[in-house]
């Protein structure tokens, strides 16, 4: 299933995602410069937990992952480097894939894996909203990580992922067929 995310909205998911789901996050517009103010992606429970928090933050040259409960401190703050999480540049579009695994998230930067942030005290709940705060501190587009519109698409395994994907393009495979007239080609040909 896929939804349109606008920025300061929250989209609600068609239904709850288990352990093994994946949530895929995409945008076209992708500035990593370091101008660029934060952008904030939260997954969230049905409680209004915030299961998953990530914030790309070039600016300081971090991604912050965290969680907290409804209305309460965060939790645990991990960081990685913003310039080193394997964000691919020059490509049409940025993708962010967080990966269920029940008892941590496994999260992907352009399809490179970037980090596990473990579930601790919150591990019960599962994802039913996705909330994208982006520009917080800047008023100018120019100024923020994403655009003003994020796809974000959801999955209930790594193998509906893969369906899902687009067919690789390529040459097409190369035939084993032997001759039978000529059984000196039988090596060549294999």
């Amino acid at each position: 299933m896929s939804y349109i995310l606008q920025n300061h909205q929250t989209v609600k998911l068609h239904r709850e995602l288990l352990p093994q789901s994946i949530v895929v996050v995409q945008s076209e517009t992708f500035n990593h410069t370091v101008a660029a103010g934060p952008s904030v992606i939260e997954f969230l429970s049905h409680s209004g937990n915030v299961l998953l928090h990530i914030a790309l933050r070039p600016h300081e040259n971090t991604i912050r992952f965290d969680h907290r409960y409804f209305n309460a401190s965060w939790v645990r703050r991990e960081t990685i480097d913003f310039y080193d999480a394997g964000f691919q540049q020059n490509k049409p579009v940025t993708t962010i894939m967080v990966l269920d695994h029940g008892d941590k998230y496994q999260v992907f930067f352009d399809y490179n894996p970037a980090a596990f942030y473990y579930k601790k005290g919150i591990f019960h709940e599962n994802i039913v909203a996705v909330r994208y705060n982006g520009d917080q501190d800047y008023h100018s587009q120019a100024h923020r990580v994403f655009g003003d519109n994020l796809r974000v698409s959801t999955y209930d395994s790594m193998r509906e992922l893969m369906h899902d994907a687009a067919p690789l393009q390529g040459p097409k495979p190369v035939s084993r067929k032997v001759e039978e007239s000529r059984p000196d080609m039988i090596r060549a040909r294999l």
